[in-house]
């Protein structure tokens, strides 16, 4: 995408752990609590676009992720380096240099913190 100046990349993460598998399992043991409680992460965020809003503001927008407890927010990495975090399924990433490239992806969190990936795949 191209607006006055400003080129945005965008990649949307995405797994293949297994066939039909779209999310990490975590176990968990929780203080004064008997066994272990079972915790799946966050499905990995969709849909990710870019909205221009002038030569050195983007907004992002994706579709939320689903999660068997609750997504509490999403971080945002700009070029692999975490450029901020959300609450909701946008955010404007501002301070940018026109004419400058950067590759955006988005990574949900739920509860108990776990990733819907790894920032570093």
């Amino acid at each position: 995408m191209r607006s006055r100046g400003l080129i945005v990349v965008l990649s949307v993460l995405c797994i293949g752990i297994a066939v039909g598998a779209a999310a990490f399992f975590f176990s968990t043991h929780r203080p004064g609590r008997s066994g272990v409680t079972a915790n799946f992460a966050p499905t990995v965020p969709t849909g990710l676009f870019a909205q221009p809003l002038s030569s050195s503001r983007i907004k992002l927008s994706w579709t939320a992720s689903r999660d068997d407890k609750k997504v509490i927010g999403y971080v945002i990495y700009r070029d692999g380096k975490m450029a901020g975090s959300s609450e909701t399924n946008s955010y404007t990433d501002t301070g940018l240099a026109p004419g400058t490239s950067h590759t955006y992806s988005v990574v949900a969190y739920d509860d108990q913190k776990a990733p819907s990936m790894p920032p570093w795949s």
